[in-house]
C-alpha cells in the first residue's frame, strides 16, 4: 500500500511539475498551438499614412519621404503653383504615393487675395478648390490625388461658412471618389481659438467637436470623410518628461464623435519637438501615440510636423530635406504598422477602456476620459496591468474579438508593463507585434502579455480546435 501511494504520489508530482512549465492548473491539454482555427484577412486595406508641414514636390524629397513609411503626399499648393498639381500627382505616382492636396489654414494662406479679398476675414473664406476648376483641372483624371485636406484648426464661427464654401462643392464634384479630411483644435486651445464655451455638461472642447460634426460633417456625402484632431502628447517641465494630462480624452472625444457620425477618425502623431513639446526621438516615443490611436480606431494618420527649417525652433523628422533626429523612429513604427494595417479595416472598432495600473502613473490623464470609455470588455472576464495601460476594442464580420494592447506610460521613462488577461473561453491568440504575426497557446483562459515603453500588440483570442 505504502509502495502504491509512493507510486501515485511521483506521478502527480510529475503532473504537477509538467503543468507547471505549460501554465496551466492541474491538466496539460491535449492540442497543440498549430491546432487551433484562426482566422484569414486579406491584405486589402493601407491606413492612410501622411505629413503635415511643406515638402517641395520634387524627386529626391518625394523618394524619401516614401522610404521613411509614408504611402501620402500632403501637396500645398499656392496661387502661383496651383496649375502645377497635375505635375506633383505624375511624381506621386511614379513614385508611388498616393496624394491630398491642402486647402489651408483658416486664413488660407496661398490664396490670391487680390481675387478674393474676404480671405482675410477671421470667419469668413472663399472656396479656395474653385481656382482648380477655373484652371480647368479635374481631380478624377488624377489617379494618384485620393482627397483633400480641407482646413486645419478653423474656429467654430468658421464652421458655417465651411459648409456653404467645401461642403456643396465637394458633394457636387468629388464626394463619391475622393477623402474628406479636415483637422481640429485640441482641448488645450484658447476659448477663442475654439469659438464655442463649455455647457453644464460638457466641456468647451466636446462642444466644439460635436458642433463641428452637426454643422459640417452632417452634410458631407459619400461616406469618405473624417474628423481629425491635432493633440501633441510629449511634453517637457525642465528636465522632467511627461504626457498631456487631457491627450487620451481628447483622442477618445473625436473618435466617439467620428464613430457616432459614421466616418472615420484621423489624428496627429507627434514627429518633432518645439517649445514645450520634447522631441520624439526613439521609437518608443512615436509607438506610444500610433499604437494608443490604433487602440482608439484611427484610420488616417499625420505627423507633425515633417520638414523644418529651423527658424521656428521646430527640431524633428526632416531639417531641410535631411533626415532630423525622429526619421528613423517614424520609420521603424510605419513599417510596423503597414504590416498589419488591414487588421483594422477587418475589425470594427468598438470602443476602449483603460486599465489603472498596480503601479500607479500620474501621467496617465485617465480622471478624464469618463463617459468615454468602455465599462467593460466583451469576451474578457478579468484584466490587470503593473503599469497604466490602454486596451481598444474590436470585431470582425465573423464576431472574432480583437484588442490593441498599449502600454500607457510616458515612454522615456522606459517602464515594462505587464498586462494579465483572463478570458471567458480562449484556447490561444493571434498575436501582432512590431508587425509580426505570432500563434501562441493559451491555458485556463489565462494570458500574460509582456510590453515595452511605447509598445502595442494585437491579439486575436480563438477557441475552435481543427478537426483531425
Amino acid at each position: 500500500m505504502k509502495k502504491m501511494k509512493k507510486i501515485l504520489s511521483i506521478a502527480m508530482g510529475l503532473m504537477m511539475t509538467t503543468c507547471a512549465f505549460a501554465g496551466c492548473g492541474y491538466f496539460v491539454s491535449d492540442y497543440a498551438a498549430s491546432d487551433l482555427v484562426k482566422p484569414v484577412y486579406q491584405d486589402n486595406f493601407d491606413l492612410m499614412i501622411f505629413g503635415d508641414h511643406y515638402l517641395d514636390a520634387d524627386e529626391r524629397s518625394l523618394t524619401m519621404y516614401k522610404e521613411a513609411g509614408f504611402n501620402t503626399f500632403n501637396y500645398y499648393p499656392t496661387a502661383s503653383s496651383a496649375s502645377q498639381v497635375d505635375e506633383a500627382a505624375a511624381l506621386c505616382e511614379q513614385i508611388g504615393l498616393d496624394m491630398i492636396v491642402f486647402g489651408g489654414s483658416p486664413l488660407n494662406w496661398g490664396i490670391d487675395r487680390t481675387i478674393y479679398p474676404d480671405a482675410i476675414e477671421e470667419t469668413k473664406f472663399p472656396n479656395y478648390f474653385k481656382q482648380f476648376d477655373t484652371l480647368g483641372i479635374d481631380f478624377d483624371k488624377l489617379s494618384a490625388v485620393k482627397g483633400f485636406y480641407f482646413i486645419d484648426e478653423p474656429n467654430a464661427g468658421q464652421f458655417a461658412n465651411m459648409k456653404d464654401c467645401y461642403v456643396d462643392w465637394y458633394n457636387q464634384n468629388y464626394s463619391s471618389s475622393k477623402i474628406w479630411h479636415a483637422n481640429m483644435f485640441p482641448s488645450y486651445a484658447t476659448p477663442e481659438q475654439l469659438g464655442v464655451d463649455a455647457t453644464a455638461d460638457k466641456t468647451a472642447f466636446e462642444v466644439y467637436i460635436e458642433t463641428y460634426a452637426e454643422q459640417v460633417i452632417k452634410h458631407v456625402q459619400g461616406g469618405k470623410a473624417d474628423i481629425g484632431v491635432d493633440h501633441y502628447p510629449l511634453m517637457k517641465r525642465g528636465m522632467e518628461n511627461f504626457l498631456s494630462p487631457t491627450y487620451l480624452s481628447d483622442l477618445m472625444v473625436v473618435s466617439s464623435v467620428a464613430h457616432r457620425y459614421g466616418v472615420d477618425f484621423a489624428s496627429c502623431i507627434q514627429a518633432a519637438g518645439w517649445g514645450n513639446y520634447r522631441v520624439p526621438k526613439k521609437t518608443a516615443d512615436i509607438g506610444f501615440q500610433v499604437y494608443t490611436n490604433l487602440a482608439l480606431g484611427a484610420k488616417r494618420l499625420e505627423y507633425y510636423p515633417y520638414n523644418t527649417t529651423g527658424y521656428d525652433g521646430y527640431e524633428g523628422m526632416f531639417f531641410y530635406g535631411s533626415k532630423g533626429p525622429s526619421y528613423d523612429a517614424v520609420k521603424n513604427i510605419n513599417e510596423q504598422i503597414k504590416k498589419i494595417d488591414y487588421l483594422f479595416d477587418a475589425f470594427a472598432w468598438q470602443g476602449a477602456k483603460t486599465i489603472t495600473g498596480a503601479t500607479a502613473d500620474e501621467n496617465s490623464g485617465f480622471e478624464y476620459v469618463g463617459k468615454y470609455e468602455l465599462a467593460s470588455l466583451e469576451g474578457i472576464k478579468s484584466v490587470s496591468a503593473s503599469y497604466d495601460a490602454l486596451i481598444g476594442q474590436f470585431k470582425d464580420d465573423n464576431n472574432y474579438q480583437g484588442y490593441m494592447l498599449v502600454n500607457y506610460t510616458e515612454p522615456s521613462k522606459e517602464l515594462k508593463n505587464t498586462i494579465e488577461l483572463e478570458f471567458n473561453d480562449a484556447k490561444g491568440v493571434l498575436m501582432y507585434r512590431a508587425g509580426v504575426e505570432m500563434l501562441l497557446k493559451v491555458e485556463n483562459n489565462k494570458l500574460s502579455v509582456p510590453l515595452e515603453a511605447g509598445e502595442g500588440v494585437f491579439i486575436i483570442p480563438l477557441n475552435k480546435i481543427a478537426k483531425a
